[in-house]
């Protein structure tokens, strides 16, 4: 990744967990996990989808990205 990139993903996500529970995590740390989620072919447009949603600020229902439950949105 060039250096640019890494600033580019260095942004902060409010998660809200299916329990209520709200956490902050590094889009890198999240991206991590949407991944590993979502490595199937099938899942591979859903989670780009998902992805730029995140980046823009969107408010985003986790079950696009195979997180039913799940909310996640950029601060």
């Amino acid at each position: 990744m060039s250096k640019k990139t890494d600033e580019e993903l260095n942004f902060s996500v409010k998660c809200l967990k299916p329990n209520g529970e709200e956490v902050t995590h590094k889009y890198h740390k999240l991206l991590d996990v949407l991944i590993e989620r979502n490595s199937s072919a099938k899942k591979v447009m859903e989670l780009f989808d998902a992805c730029d949603l995140i980046k823009a600020g969107e408010l985003v229902d986790g079950e696009l990205c195979n997180m039913k439950g799940y909310t996640f949105q950029r601060i």
